[in-house]
């Protein structure tokens, strides 16, 4: 392997060195600032409605599941 991409995740201290040590090159995604944009919104002011299977966003907009890739 020469290089990999990881996510926010494993980016830790350990996980570069470890890349760092066997010579892999690793592009780690970012974590968001704890400081939120004004049109983003926590993952905790999402509802579910268990009863219709969907969560709701703070706004009030049903989001529905369509997908995985």
């Amino acid at each position: 392997v020469e290089a990999t991409g990881l996510d926010a995740g494993y980016n830790s201290a350990v996980i570069c060195k470890g890349l760092e040590d066997r010579l892999i090159h690793g592009v780690v995604g970012y974590r968001r600032s704890n400081h939120p944009n004004k049109e983003l919104f926590y993952k905790r002011e999402y509802l579910y409605d268990a009863e219709g299977d969907y969560y709701q966003c703070p706004k009030g907009y049903p989001l529905i599941y369509r997908t995985t890739n």
